[in-house]
């Protein structure tokens, strides 16, 4: 599975009102994704980059999302604004002006979901002087290669409001269902999920072991 694809299935369940349907998505999700991958969807299923203890914010401002943004698509930064103010929310601001933005990963490569947790990793451990400009850069160099969809997904996981209307029982659901067959074993990946704080390590014994593992 590469970002697009995932992209296009964050956009359906945004949309998506039933919690059945919504566990049917991310058990396939889950059953696409390859198993070094796991722990890095559930935490961006979740809107995150690890578990709460690890504390890995990304800590970027609005108005560097709109400087990415005047710079990947030539728009000036009032034009941004603008349409901020009009939409109230800069993941759909990035859809609606990339629309016409012709793709550098159709030449270069899909964008892949490893590439994007990972340089949004980076960007949490940049710091210092120049950081700004750094952070920048990474942000940009994802938007560059990115479709409007993907970008619109990119800067709602940076700006910390992915709001797929996902609860963590959803998705505790949708993992006892993926890899034991059994949605009542919910309530054992809860109890794991109650001590560890973290459906990323559950979701990687669980696909290279047994429910005994956990």
């Amino acid at each position: 599975m590469n970002f697009l694809e995932l992209a296009e299935t964050f956009a359906i369940m945004e949309k998506t009102t039933s919690r059945l349907e919504l566990t049917d998505h991310l058990v396939l999700i889950l059953k696409k994704t390859p198993t070094d991958m796991l722990d890095k969807i559930v935490y961006l299923i979740q809107g995150k980059l690890g578990p709460d203890y690890q504390s890995s914010e990304l800590g970027i401002a609005e108005k560097l999302i709109i400087k990415s943004l005047s710079i990947v698509s030539g728009h000036s930064l009032n034009e941004i604004k603008k349409k901020y103010s009009e939409i109230g929310d800069l993941g759909e601001v990035a859809y609606n002006i990339l629309t016409n933005k012709i793709q550098t990963t159709l030449i270069s490569g899909l964008l892949t979901i490893e590439n994007v947790f990972n340089t949004l990793l980076k960007i949490t451990k940049v710091s210092g002087v120049g950081s700004l400009d750094n952070k920048l850069r990474f942000i940009v160099s994802l938007l560059n290669n990115s479709s409007n969809l993907e970008a619109k997904f990119i800067v709602k996981l940076i700006l910390g409001n992915l709001r797929l209307g996902i609860a963590d029982f959803t998705l505790l659901d949708a993992i006892a269902l993926t890899f034991t067959g059994d949605k009542k074993n919910r309530q054992i990946l809860e109890r794991a999920y109650n001590v560890s704080s973290d459906l990323g390590k559950i979701v990687l014994i669980l696909s290279k072991g047994s429910i005994e593992d956990i």
